[in-house]
């Protein structure tokens, strides 16, 4: 029988063998990288990277089954970089290689290069909303714009497009019941320029705006935030910002308040900035709440000699790094190393295939809480923490519960992935080895889950005070 809490981890095994192993390369520290590349080094090191990520990256095959044409983009960024007469700066290589993985969306990815004690970083960029501040409803087919105050000029008129037709129209919140509501935007890797949109008002007269956009900001919690707050009314409003220690007056408090919410109809659960927030908090709180069963967060783990030789290396740069931290922390990973090698040794000498580790977050209430028969909103960012997925998780899997606020970020958002370097720049590639699953097994996209509703941070509480007192 299960245990009523913390995870179930299950491995089990994909047999066959996997290509050579472009991992078990000799690892360069020395930071003497090349200042130029030639067209035949950068051809190599392209092979191989696709070959890292073919073999090792877990997000390849579902891009791939998406529509993301792999030998295009490699092939693509070949021709770019080998038609150059001259050689190429190789940080220039780096950015440009770096660029095209933008196709994943994976914050995840990154490069790490050092020439002649200078050091280049770049990570890929995930699409992020761009919004311009204009709200529109959906009238009789068509998007009439509210009153506000970005754009005054543009208040009840209707939206006919935007040049390029690279708009988008995020839901937002109602604000009575059967409303659609939208904020006008773009999603974006970097900073775009303003919409140029045109607009008719009720005589047909057409106007041209630009709007300006701009990326919202995401509240993150700090460790001064209190364990909680609530405020109590027709519908109860918590909002959780970190974990408490189990001394701590206000865990005591929170999971006194749990027991005190049980005849609550409809709650919200305000998740927003809190990243360190652990499902085992939140689980001993909601235990207090309702005796049901839920299993929806699934994070699979992929275990191959080439993502360990990873792991292995990122141990050693991390050593390199930290080799003025104090010896506690010199002596974890030189620890930690010594168990990933003994890791490899056995699984070869045992000849073991590669294998997927599969971790699920299980949930058991109590049988002395009563059934659960409320409605559920979950308002989160993307500063989303283990307890913070598994609360979208649950809004994803329950009837009557909704999902408000921004994507909830990549998860898990471990610092120690798999490192690799290629051949001949010697630049540093690192990915995830891990897949988010949704409760039917389904991956996560890398910018984690989407909510039903967008809300971008300004007034954020009467929004979804709203937005509960619309349902019906």
């Amino acid at each position: 029988m299960l245990s009523k809490h913390t995870l179930l981890v299950i491995a089990f095994c994909l047999f066959g063998t996997l290509n050579r192993s472009s991992a078990a390369e000799p690892f360069d520290l020395s930071g003497n990288g090349p200042l130029f590349l030639n067209a035949a080094q950068m051809q190599e090191d392209l092979q191989q990277a696709q070959e890292l990520l073919r073999e090792n990256y877990v997000r390849y095959p579902v891009l791939a089954q998406s529509g993301v044409k792999w030998d295009q983009v490699f092939r693509g960024l070949e021709l770019q970089l080998t038609s150059k007469p001259n050689p190429v700066l190789t940080h220039h290589f780096q950015e440009q290689f770096t660029d095209a993985l933008a196709v994943t969306e994976d914050i995840q990815i990154e490069t790490d290069l050092t020439v002649q004690k200078r050091h280049y970083a770049f990570q890929v960029e995930p699409r992020v909303p761009f919004v311009s501040g204009v709200s529109l409803v959906l009238q009789e087919g068509r998007h009439r714009v509210l009153p506000n105050r970005p754009v005054p000029q543009a208040a009840n008129k209707w939206l006919i497009g935007c040049e390029g037709n690279r708009h988008e129209l995020f839901p937002t919140p109602p604000e009575r019941a059967g409303e659609e509501r939208f904020m006008l935007g773009v999603r974006a890797q970097h900073n775009p320029p303003p919409l140029k949109c045109a607009l008719e008002d009720d005589l047909g007269r057409p106007e041209t705006l630009e709007l300006p956009l701009s990326l919202p900001a995401m509240l993150r919690n700090g460790p001064e935030v209190p364990v909680y707050t609530y405020q109590k009314g027709r519908v109860d409003y918590i909002r959780w910002f970190r974990d408490g220690a189990l001394d701590e007056q206000a865990t005591f408090n929170f999971r006194r308040l749990a027991k005190e919410l049980r005849s609550s109809k409809t709650l919200i659960l305000d998740v927003r900035g809190n990243h360190s927030g652990s499902f085992g908090f939140i689980e001993k709180w909601l235990r207090e709440l309702t005796q049901a069963d839920w299993q929806n967060v699934v994070v699979r783990e992929w275990q191959s000699p080439e993502t360990l030789q990873g792991l292995v290396n990122r141990i050693s740069w991390l050593e390199q790094q930290n080799d003025r931290s104090p010896q506690s922390v010199r002596l974890a990973l030189q620890q930690k190393q010594q168990q990933l090698q003994a890791l490899i040794r056995r699984n070869a000498e045992n000849d073991l295939p590669a294998k997927w580790v599969e971790t699920k977050f299980l949930f058991s209430g109590s049988p002395d809480a009563p059934t659960w028969n409320r409605r559920l909103i979950v308002v989160a960012n993307r500063h989303c923490g283990d307890g913070c997925q598994f609360l979208v998780a649950l809004a994803r899997q329950l009837n009557q519960a909704y999902f408000l606020g921004s994507e909830t970020g990549p998860f898990p958002n471990r610092s120690i992935l798999p490192m690799y370097q290629l051949r001949n720049s010697k630049i540093l590639l690192s990915f995830s080895h891990y897949m988010h699953l949704d409760h039917r097994l389904q991956p996560v996209a890398p910018t984690g889950h989407l909510p039903d509703f967008w809300i971008f941070e300004e007034d954020v509480e009467r929004q979804v005070q709203r937005f509960a007192a619309s349902l019906p």
